[in-house]
């Protein structure tokens, strides 16, 4: 699924997603990176905590994937298209960012 996905690009692009981690601190960690001026908090630290979170991350593509995920895996009700169109809309957000990462990354290596 795109969850897996969003794990393998991530690696290719120099990202350590450890398995002690769950989805949605993955999905923070990547957001944080890959989208800086979107993830402050009301201090203005990096990376919300706790309810600013839980409203902050349905604009986060890679914490929409996780957070899809934990639905499609934990819900009696399976996904729902609504969900996968947001899954599909995020992925299309974040793919192009990690791709660019991998591209610096093996150019980087290379050279």
């Amino acid at each position: 699924g795109t969850y897996k996905r969003m794990l393998k690009y991530a690696r290719w692009a120099g990202y350590n997603p450890s398995e002690a981690r769950t989805p949605l601190e993955l999905a923070w960690g990547l957001s944080a990176d890959l989208y800086p001026a979107d993830v402050r908090s009301g201090d203005g630290q990096s990376g919300p905590n706790g309810a600013e979170r839980a409203f902050l991350g349905k604009d986060r593509p890679p914490v929409e994937i996780a957070r899809q995920y934990g639905r499609a895996l934990y819900s009696d009700h399976g996904v729902l298209p609504t969900d996968r169109r947001s899954v599909d809309r995020a992925w299309k957000r974040l793919r192009p960012k990690l791709l660019g990462r991998i591209i610096g990354r093996r150019k980087k290596l290379a050279g």
